[in-house]
C-alpha cells in the first residue's frame, strides 16, 4: 500500500511539473511564434482568447465528464492531448491554425487542471498528511522550467517547432511511465432523490464574469479606452490655494 501512494505521489508531481511547463514553454516562445507567422498584436491577442474559450468550455464539459469517466481516464486524456496539442502550434502555418490549436490546448489544459486536483485531493485524503501544497509548488516550478528551456532554445537560434517537439516527446516517455500509477477513484456518492430539488449548475454570468475580468485593469487605467474621454469640466482650485498662493500685482 505504502508503495502504491509512492508511486502515485511520483506520478502526481509529474503531472503538475508538466503541466506548468508546459504553460510556461507557450509563454516563452511566443515572440518566435509571433514572428514565424509574421503576425501583428491583435493574432496574437485572438489567439489568446482561444486559449481562455477553450479553457472555458473544458472546464464546463468536465461536469458532465467526470459523471461518465473516471478522474484516472481524464487526467490521461488531457495530459496526452496537451502535449500533442503543444507541438500543433508550432507547426501552424497561419493564424487561424495557430488559434485552433491554441483553443485545443486550452482545453486540454482545462480537463488535466481538474483531473489532477482531483487524484491530488485524493491523494492527500489517503496519505493522510498535507501534500497538494507541494503538487502546486511543482506546477510553479514546471513553469519556470519551461520558461528557462524556452530561453535556452531560442539563445541556441532553435524554432518554436524544434523546441516543442523536443519537450513534448521527452515528457511523453515520462507520460507513458507515470501514467499507469495514478489512484483509482473512490467510491461515487449515492444518486440523489427524485423528488429532492435539483443542483444548479454555473450561471452563464459567471463564465462573462471571467472573459470580462482581464479588461477591468486595463480599463481603469484607460487602455482599451483612450478614445472616450470624460467630459467632466476640471474643478476650481480650492480658496485657500489662491489665498496663499495670490497673483502677481501688475
Amino acid at each position: 500500500m505504502k508503495g502504491q501512494l509512492r508511486r502515485a505521489r511520483r506520478a502526481m508531481i509529474f503531472f503538475f511539473f508538466s503541466t506548468g511547463s508546459v504553460y510556461g514553454l507557450l509563454t516563452a516562445r511566443m515572440p518566435a511564434l509571433r514572428e514565424q507567422l509574421q503576425a501583428g498584436e491583435a493574432l496574437i491577442g485572438m489567439a489568446m482568447l482561444c486559449l481562455g474559450c477553450g479553457s472555458l468550455a473544458g472546464f464546463a464539459a468536465m461536469h458532465v465528464l467526470q459523471r461518465r469517466q473516471s478522474t484516472c481516464a481524464l487526467l490521461r486524456l488531457g495530459s496526452f492531448g496537451m502535449l500533442l496539442a503543444l507541438p500543433l502550434c508550432g507547426l501552424a502555418p497561419t493564424g487561424p491554425a495557430f488559434c485552433a490549436a491554441c483553443a485545443l490546448l486550452g482545453a486540454c489544459f482545462a480537463l488535466t487542471d481538474v483531473a489532477m486536483n482531483t487524484q491530488g485531493i485524493l491523494l492527500e485524503h489517503r496519505l493522510r498528511h498535507n501534500c497538494l501544497s507541494g503538487l502546486h509548488a511543482c506546477y510553479s516550478f514546471g513553469g519556470l522550467s519551461g520558461s528557462l528551456l524556452g530561453a535556452v532554445f531560442a539563445a541556441c537560434a532553435a524554432g518554436p517547432l524544434v523546441t516543442f517537439v523536443t519537450v513534448a516527446g521527452a515528457e511523453l516517455i515520462c507520460w507513458a511511465i507515470f501514467a499507469r500509477h495514478l489512484l483509482p477513484d473512490g467510491p461515487r456518492a449515492a444518486p440523489a432523490d427524485a423528488t429532492a430539488p435539483a443542483a444548479r449548475g454555473v450561471p452563464p454570468f459567471i463564465y462573462l464574469c471571467g472573459l470580462l475580468l482581464p479588461w477591468r485593469e486595463p480599463a481603469r487605467n484607460g487602455a482599451p479606452c483612450s478614445c472616450i474621454r470624460s467630459r467632466e469640466r476640471p474643478k476650481a482650485p480650492p480658496h485657500w490655494a489662491l489665498a496663499r498662493f495670490p497673483s502677481p500685482s501688475p
